[in-house]
């Protein structure tokens, strides 16, 4: 079966600007879609951040390999981040 993870979100964002969009999300959105597969054993299908307001807008992040290696690496240096705050 098919599955999506949809993320609804509420603020001032222009709906036409999807690349600011895909980068002030693409880590929470990655780190949720390789949860998943950790918890479920694969990743969703579609991952989409649904933009609430006048209209709605989706964003879909592609789950690509570059993707999810950008998200786990952009991880690693918060977590670390946070340990050097210590």
């Amino acid at each position: 079966a098919k599955w999506c993870m949809l993320d609804y979100k509420t603020g001032r964002w222009s709906a036409d600007d999807f690349e600011t969009i895909r980068q002030h999300y693409g880590i929470q959105l990655g780190l949720y879609a390789l949860a998943a597969r950790e918890l479920l054993g694969r990743l969703p299908d579609r991952v989409e951040v649904v933009l609430l307001g006048s209209e709605l807008h989706r964003v879909e992040f592609e789950l690509t390999e570059p993707f999810l290696s950008d998200a786990t690496r952009r991880i690693a240096a918060a977590i670390a981040r946070l340990r050097r705050a210590d």
